[in-house]
């Protein structure tokens, strides 16, 4: 009798990378299925948490392995992950995913809040929406007050356009930085994941 096979590696991504991942997906020709957890949920370790487990306990048995795109979002993550044979990326957070050693660079120019083209499109629901942080003008203003700047890690996926730095300018009232990035770091990361599943759908 001929044993069922599972797919080749599914992927769990946060929200916030997505634009990234799906570009360096098409560049590279990887067919995996992805699956999206709504970035907000990384202000909540336990939403986090409970929803991580419910896309893990829906789509484990559908592949060989499954590959985690998250930071150390929660204390016990990997402990999380590892029960369903997955394998999480090794980077800290969905920033340090992006930029890698660069980020202690930055770091060091002050008290620095990071964005991306995802978190500066999901911004309403991680820090104005009441299923997120819930915080109104004041509240922002008040939590972002002791971050000298925010720089945001432009990787080329989009135009983001002025109104959206601006929308998020006048929530915070902290200067924005817009930095060009590529995505090599991101995209070794990814790929050193992924490799067998790329190279089989390459033959």
């Amino acid at each position: 009798m001929k044993k069922s096979v599972k797919k080749e590696k599914g992927i769990i991504c946060c929200g916030v990378l997505a634009e990234e991942l799906e570009l360096i997906c098409q560049e590279e020709g990887i067919t995996a299925e992805k699956y999206y957890i709504d970035p907000a949920l990384h202000v909540d370790f336990d939403k986090l948490r409970a929803r991580l487990i419910d896309v893990l306990d829906e789509v484990s048995h559908k592949h060989e392995e499954l590959i985690i795109i998250f930071g150390n979002c929660y204390p016990e993550i990997d402990q999380t992950i590892t029960k369903y044979n997955g394998d999480r990326i090794k980077a800290q957070d969905c920033m340090w995913a992006l930029l890698g050693d660069k980020k202690t660079d930055l770091d060091s120019q002050g008290d620095i809040f990071y964005l991306t083209s995802g978190y500066l499109k999901h911004w309403r629901d991680i820090f104005a929406s009441q299923n997120g942080l819930g915080w109104d003008p004041i509240d922002a203003r008040q939590n972002f007050g002791f971050y000298d700047k925010i720089i945001l890690l432009d990787t080329g996926v989009r135009e983001i356009p002025e109104e959206e730095i601006l929308e998020f300018f006048e929530y915070t009232r902290i200067p924005i930085e817009p930095i060009e990035i590529d995505l090599t770091y991101f995209k070794k990361l990814v790929l050193d994941k992924l490799n067998h599943s790329v190279i089989c759908s390459r033959v």
